[in-house]
């Protein structure tokens, strides 16, 4: 399965014409820094692991297969990037991610979706809601916020988010489920 990401990563890897190489980076390094971001919370180190994942796809470009969508080859190469940073820093990875409605009723905005992006300012009013959701989404396995960045930041199908962890699909939908059971209890706990 290919798409136009992957013919562009094959183009490169066949010409070495490194404005491809720049199409794809311009492309992918905002949702790249984002995934970090939301790993760690920590732009500086989230955008050295971007571009460290970058790197890998450029040195190693000669050995790419377009088997799968290129996003879940690129997010493949920066999950066992995080994995190889976490132990090296001698701690659990913190990953975050949310699904769950902001509203009781279910409408509406999501919970992620209260969260800036790096790039953006919070509100002071929102500070507060934002460290009560951080601390909520570190208590996940990270199995559960791993699938949760992908699903919801990254905004990947479950077949997707399968292929990229090289997991059953199965198992996603069983990881995103006991994560939005786990937060919704958490977060009940933190307001009350």
């Amino acid at each position: 399965m290919s798409g136009p990401d992957s013919e562009l990563m094959l183009e490169f890897q066949r010409t070495g014409d490194e404005a491809l190489f720049e199409e794809i980076v311009s492309k992918y390094q905002k949702p790249l820094i984002n995934f970090f971001y939301r790993l760690m919370w920590d732009r500086t180190e989230a955008e050295d692991l971007a571009q460290e994942v970058f790197c890998r796809i450029f040195v190693h470009r000669k050995s790419y297969e377009a088997k799968a969508k290129f996003s879940t080859y690129l997010f493949r190469i920066a999950r066992n990037l995080w994995i190889d940073h976490s132990r090296t820093q001698g701690k659990q990875p913190h990953m975050t991610s949310l699904s769950m409605p902001v509203h009781q009723d279910g409408r509406g905005e999501e919970l992620i979706d209260t969260i800036p992006a790096p790039q953006q300012e919070m509100p002071e009013s929102d500070t507060q809601v934002a460290r009560r959701l951080q601390n909520a989404l570190e208590q996940l396995s990270e199995e559960q916020r791993l699938v949760f960045i992908l699903a919801k930041d990254q905004k990947m199908k479950y077949a997707e988010i399968a292929d990229t962890l090289r997991i059953p699909l199965g198992t996603v939908r069983s990881r995103m489920h006991s994560a939005v059971q786990r937060l919704q209890a958490l977060l009940r706990n933190a307001l009350d």
